[in-house]
């Protein structure tokens, strides 16, 4: 899917970027918790996310970001919305942003 900037497309829902998996990093996102349909056509989905984890994943992206002759890293949230999950994400993603080296 084509991104729609300078089309005229206002309507689009999903924004895809290259990813590559690695096997040694398990992954705390959007689509790792259950989900159940509450009526027909309503589906709900339960966000997990650890301290743990997420400050695994941070600590990963500074040791990246400096292995690789980078200079930031970027923390995509929506903390304004899923204020407990994506708080603890900001919050955990920050820390670790404050020991960093890459200054």
């Amino acid at each position: 899917m084509a991104t729609a900037i300078g089309k005229g497309h206002h309507s689009l829902y999903a924004n895809f970027r290259p990813c590559y998996s690695l096997p040694s990093c398990k992954n705390t996102g959007e689509y790792s918790g259950p989900e159940y349909q509450v009526v027909r056509g309503v589906v709900e989905s339960l966000k997990i996310i650890t301290r743990q984890a997420n400050l695994r994943v941070a600590e990963y992206a500074f040791h990246y970001t400096k292995e690789h002759g980078r200079e930031r890293v970027s923390a995509i949230h929506k903390a304004n919305i899923m204020q407990k999950t994506e708080g603890l994400f900001l919050k955990g993603s920050r820390e670790v942003a404050e020991k960093s080296t890459l200054r």
